[in-house]
């Protein structure tokens, strides 16, 4: 995503968080990559979300 986008967005359950050029997200959320910035603007974390059984949540493609 850095490299293809000018600006790159953290979606979490519908609603935008950001919408910014990616070193900028990451210095707002004090994350070294675009992967931990999305867990830090949203407070969830991977293991949590691996381990979550949440049914509501399906990939559209």
């Amino acid at each position: 995503a850095e490299a293809l986008a000018d600006r790159v967005g953290i979606l979490d359950r519908g609603r935008l968080l950001a919408l910014e050029p990616a070193d900028e997200l990451k210095t707002r959320f004090g994350s070294e990559t675009l992967e931990e910035a999305f867990f830090s603007a949203t407070g969830r974390a991977f293991e949590a979300e691996e381990d979550s059984e949440d049914e509501d949540r399906e990939v559209l493609a």
